[in-house]
């Protein structure tokens, strides 16, 4: 992709450049919210299999046609649904209008109609990974959502999910963001980079939709369907009364932080 992945500019070769202005950030939000949540119409006809799924992903990728194009929508039309499972910062890639794009789907699970979630062994990074999938393999499309919630966080803070702080400690972006939540700073959540040049309403629509997607219990986020309702429809407020708005950190299993070092 032309401007390579959203991870390059928040972290990588083009951090120290000012490309990511505040409008850019809410067209990159919005378009992640969108591929995960509608399925290519090419998968919507075929309602493929695990093992149809494999062979029509392999095929795309044998010519040379990235997962990003091939699935540019997710979770709500397709039959049965998909779980990308790996939803970060450098599987969003951005073309040269900044339009994103959800890529690399090697780890994403078909969930069976009728299911509410399935069993599996733990893929994904570390700081995205939702608590139930991270410490007890429990995935559904709700894992999605947390990811997802996450990568706004970052999107607006400019902050890594998980932060290296003093000799071997370890801060995730919820145990820094959640006390500012908490007391409504959220300007104080805005990458210093933006130097407060940002539409106040949008910060606090898009904090209220990622702290809705990063909560603690499946049951309690939204499906990125009503994500992408409540960023693209001024009439649908994220939350119609906010003053609970809190973030839980999630408290992993010291062995998967371990492994992540």
């Amino acid at each position: 992709m032309p401007k390579l992945s959203l991870f390059s500019h928040l972290h990588g070769q083009f951090a120290a450049n000012f490309t990511l202005n505040w409008p850019t950030r809410m067209k990159i939000a919005i378009g992640a919210a969108e591929g995960l949540a509608y399925v290519f119409r090419t998968l919507q006809a075929f309602k493929p299999n695990a093992v149809a799924f494999r062979i029509m992903v392999r095929r795309f990728h044998s010519q040379n046609v990235s997962y990003f194009s091939v699935c540019r929508y997710l979770h709500h039309y397709a039959t049965p649904h998909i779980i990308h499972r790996d939803v970060k910062a450098s599987n969003v890639l951005l073309d040269e209008d900044f339009e994103a794009q959800v890529a690399d789907f090697g780890f994403a699970k078909l969930v069976p109609d009728g299911a509410t979630h399935i069993t599996t062994g733990v893929k994904g990074t570390l700081g995205y990974l939702a608590p139930e999938y991270a410490m007890w393999g429990k995935v559904s499309e709700s894992c999605d959502v947390y990811s997802y919630g996450i990568l706004v966080l970052e999107l607006i803070s400019g902050r890594k999910p998980i932060q290296r702080v003093g000799r071997g400690g370890m801060l995730t972006i919820l145990e820094w963001a959640g006390p500012l939540v908490l007391q409504r700073r959220f300007r104080d959540l805005v990458d210093p980079k933006l130097h407060e040049t940002f539409e106040e309403d949008e910060l606090t629509r898009l904090v209220q939709v990622a702290v809705l997607c990063a909560q603690n219990l499946p049951e309690n986020r939204p499906t990125m369907q009503e994500v992408v309702e409540m960023l693209t429809e001024h009439t649908k407020d994220p939350m119609k009364e906010d003053d609970g708005l809190h973030l839980e950190p999630v408290k992993y299993d010291p062995a998967l932080l371990a492994a992540d070092e």
